[in-house]
């Protein structure tokens, strides 16, 4: 337990940020004092300019300095961004597709997350369903974005690279 600063009552730790200078390692007062705090700030008008002519005021001290920062741990980023690819190729796959087919229906609704692929996936055992081989799978769309079908995970079926080319533009469903 822990008595919040600003409205005096004690509350479980779970209650608190965290906050590294302190000696505890929380900030001082409980989240609803902060959500409420925060509140009250933003509904200042003139609080955004103030925030913008402080930051354009450090920004001029200081120029150049993101420009550093980047640099400096640009390769660092790079190389846990690469590890992280390598280590988690069926997520890539996925985010990879998720894009290239928001692009492509930009005017279509339906999404398909990572979670809800990876789960579609598990259920059918990681194998494909037209060949029923255990191989690394793409999502298939039932019913083709070009011939209409949506971009949700009803009309997503998992093949193989080589079953998906195969199907090409075909409405051929392997779910059944």
């Amino acid at each position: 337990m822990k008595v919040c600063s600003t409205c005096k009552e004690s509350k479980p730790i779970g209650e608190f940020n965290r906050w590294s200078k302190a000696k505890d390692g929380l900030k001082p007062y409980c989240r609803s004092c902060a959500s409420s705090a925060n509140k009250k700030l933003y509904e200042n008008p003139d609080y955004k300019q103030q925030v913008i002519s402080r930051v354009q005021e450090w920004r001029g001290k200081h120029p150049g300095c993101r420009e550093q920062e980047y640099l400096a741990s640009r390769d660092h980023r790079i190389a846990k961004v690469l590890e992280w690819q390598k280590a988690n190729p069926e997520k890539v796959r996925s985010y990879k597709k998720n894009s290239k087919h928001k692009r492509r229906t930009a005017t279509l609704t339906g999404h398909v997350s990572v979670t809800e692929w990876l789960q579609l996936c598990a259920e059918n055992n990681q194998t494909c369903l037209r060949c029923k081989e255990v191989k690394p799978l793409t999502m298939d769309h039932v019913i083709p974005l070009s011939k209409g079908g949506l971009h949700s995970i009803e009309n997503i079926q998992p093949l193989c690279g080589s079953c998906n080319s195969i199907k090409h533009t075909k409405s051929t469903d392997y779910r059944k």
